[in-house]
């Protein structure tokens, strides 16, 4: 017994009767689908894997429980169904399914709390489970017991997912057996460093079936010597095989140069590279700050800070073109929105002209300082700084 690896390149199947190798393992005399593996070996060396005891399935939902009994009323309703909506198809129930088994599960559509009981239906041909299929839908327009699931998915699809197996990717194998040619010289080594005189003398490597293909290795495995799905599960396998491929060939690459493979980490800093249009945007904004460097300056938070009187508490550029600084705070404009009478605001105004005037000196400050923003394209918000109180 000896486990091997192959990256998995292509995939196809063919249908045939049970033979040597897994004759003591079927329970029938159909012809069943193997499927053929093609890839290349760690060693380099193109293999041909036969995988031996997968079956096509779909899956339907069932409300009570299984037993043999259930099993065998259910193929012989799935006959009659295939047969009213197929008239003209010489549909044999017994020669189309394999096997009906028991599953416990939850449906993907909806919430279910618990699980429930399906039946998962072999077929022995991918084309009878599309027939199947197709009159079962049919079919569940007028009961639903017979609505079916994983019907969507190919054949060879459905045995990558429940394998654990992706495209280009390595595939593991507890046990296989080679098929090894009368021809070939004893002396001759087949894998590694396993000599076909090794192989042949031993019932546990060999295999009864001769070579169909051209390859180097050609080998014979049972579904259930796949060790992908528990590989994952225990995180012996990385889940992106792609960037596991990458860092296994570059491991190689130092090996071979007599170099240590040192990772860095993807979080370090990295340095930023400015734009034209940046840098020019940059320098125009250093020549503002530097022309007005006793009016700003910068608190701990990075934020700008202007010297101005404390009654204007916040400007703010909201358009890039039109400067419209909001001028908050309690003030005589404010309080505007709120007198009704003209006499009131007369007399008011009369009261504060010395603070009014205040308020127009302020306001002629304050459109100097749009006009330097304006000059040098600097957009953003500027936060204004009183002497006393911080506003954001």
């Amino acid at each position: 017994m000896t486990s091997l690896s192959v990256r998995n390149v292509t995939c196809d199947y063919y249908l045939e009767k049970p033979n040597g190798f897994n004759k003591l393992h079927l329970r029938t005399n159909v012809k069943v689908p193997i499927i053929r593996m093609f890839g290349i070996l760690q060693t380099g060396q193109k293999c041909c894997v036969h995988v031996h005891g997968v079956f096509p399935y779909i899956v339907i939902r069932t409300t009570v429980q299984f037993t043999p009994e259930f099993a065998s009323l259910l193929r012989n309703k799935i006959g009659s169904i295939v047969s009213d909506y197929n008239p003209r198809l010489k549909f044999n129930v017994n020669f189309a399914i394999y096997e009906i088994k028991s599953i416990t599960a939850r449906s993907l559509y909806g919430y279910h709390k618990n699980s429930e009981n399906f039946v998962q239906i072999l077929c022995y041909n991918p084309l009878q489970l599309r027939i199947i299929a197709d009159a079962l839908q049919k079919e569940a327009r007028k009961n639903s017991i017979f609505q079916v699931y994983e019907a969507h998915i190919p054949y060879i699809l459905q045995f990558f997912i429940d394998h654990s197996i992706f495209g280009m990717d390595m595939v593991n194998f507890s046990s296989v057996k080679f098929r090894v040619s009368p021809q070939r010289n004893l002396n001759d080594f087949y894998y590694q460093d396993l000599k076909v005189e090794n192989i042949v003398n031993n019932i546990e490597l060999v295999s009864p079936l001769l070579p169909s293909t051209t390859t180097a290795v050609e080998c014979d495995i049972f579904a259930a010597d796949i060790t992908n799905a528990s590989l994952y599960s225990a995180s012996k396998m990385s889940n992106n095989p792609g960037l596991n491929y990458i860092w296994q060939d570059e491991q190689r690459r130092c090996q071979k140069k007599g170099e240590k493979l040192i990772s860095k980490s993807s979080q370090e800093e990295r340095p930023l590279s400015n734009t034209e249009k940046e840098t020019d945007y940059l320098s125009r904004l250093h020549t503002f700050f530097n022309a007005n460097a006793s009016t700003i300056s910068f608190n701990a938070t990075q934020s700008v800070a202007f010297d101005i009187p404390k009654d204007i508490r916040k400007i703010e550029r909201n358009d890039p073109l039109v400067h419209d600084f909001e001028v908050t705070g309690t003030n005589i404009f404010d309080e505007e929105l709120f007198l009704e009478d003209e006499d009131e605001m007369k007399e008011l105004m009369e009261d504060n002209e010395q603070d009014f005037q205040e308020e127009i000196d302020l306001r002629e400050e304050v459109g100097a300082i749009c006009e330097t923003v304006r000059s040098t394209d600097v957009t953003g918000i500027y936060i204004i700084y009183s002497e006393s109180i911080l506003l954001p």
